[in-house]
């Protein structure tokens, strides 16, 4: 149980059902046959397990003072255990992605792989510690999954654009409540992520441009949805659940207020993603 706890199993099952419904639901003769987009589904998520053991291994004394009561490394499962479970996982991963690679004679996917592998490294050993920087890859390789099968695909439509951009702008704002959330850890750390470096009411204020982006993201998206229920719904998630976070975030000042704001957009990235199903209608 302590190393599906370390991979954080219930994001690993979100990153599968995103990748099976954007197979279902965005492309109107997928390439990928429904088993191989289980493969290359269950591929995403090892990689996304192994950056999340990688990050655990670098952040054992920040977690020490920011989730001591969920702290798994050098606890439950030793430091040493931890970095060879990150490897298999990662070996597992690119071999069932090369596998698929092969089936379709298409090696662009592996390419984003070898990416997404390197990139959750770097991420967890120096970028995690850089202002803004850190948050924006990880809120990249949070939407990539969503990539992942449009490389398969070969189609890159408004809907694919949309999504990815949903994903990773909901990431970004998240990774920047975390930050926000775990200040006192980091500092211990000497992180310098952007609430140490710019302060909390300066964070706030990037939060609330996102924010603003998310909003004009649907000027974009929506006029191009001829499903009236499906523009009216994704409209309702974006802007109903932002509104929520920004008021939440206006009157946020201690660790718990941040840590509910995280849940809450997590919720309005299921929600979110959930959608699609309104274009099989």
């Amino acid at each position: 149980m302590s190393y599906l706890l370390l991979v954080r199993y219930p994001n690993l099952i979100i990153i599968i059902i995103t990748q099976m419904l954007v197979f279902a639901c965005i492309f109107e003769n997928p390439i990928l046959n429904v088993f191989y987009c289980f493969i290359v589904a269950i591929a995403t998520a090892l990689m996304a397990a192994a950056g999340n053991v990688i990050n655990d291994i670098y952040d054992i004394e920040a977690d020490k003072i920011n989730k001591p009561d969920q702290l798994i490394i050098d606890k439950s499962i030793s430091k040493g255990n931890a970095i060879r479970f990150y490897y298999i996982l990662n070996f597992i991963s690119l071999a069932l992605t090369y596998w698929v690679c092969f089936q379709y004679d298409n090696y662009w996917p592996s390419g984003l792989a070898w990416f997404i592998i390197i990139i959750l490294y770097f991420y967890s050993s120096s970028f995690k510690k850089v202002a803004l920087i850190g948050n924006l890859v990880v809120a990249i390789l949070s939407a990539s999954s969503i990539i992942m099968i449009a490389l398969f695909e070969k189609e890159m439509n408004a809907f694919v654009i949309f999504y990815f951009s949903f994903a990773c702008l909901i990431s970004w704002i998240r990774e920047l409540i975390k930050d926000m959330e775990d200040v006192e850890g980091d500092k211990e750390i000497d992180a310098n992520t952007f609430p140490i470096k710019y302060g909390m009411k300066r964070s706030k204020g990037l939060i609330y441009g996102l924010i603003l982006t998310s909003f004009l993201s649907l000027l974009y998206f929506v006029p191009q949805i001829e499903n009236i229920y499906y523009s009216s719904l994704i409209s309702a998630v974006v802007v109903i659940g932002l509104f929520i976070v920004g008021i939440k975030t206006k009157n946020a000042t201690l660790s718990a207020h941040f840590h509910k704001i995280s849940s809450l957009l997590k919720l309005i990235m299921i929600v979110g993603i959930l959608t699609m199903l309104m274009n099989l209608i």
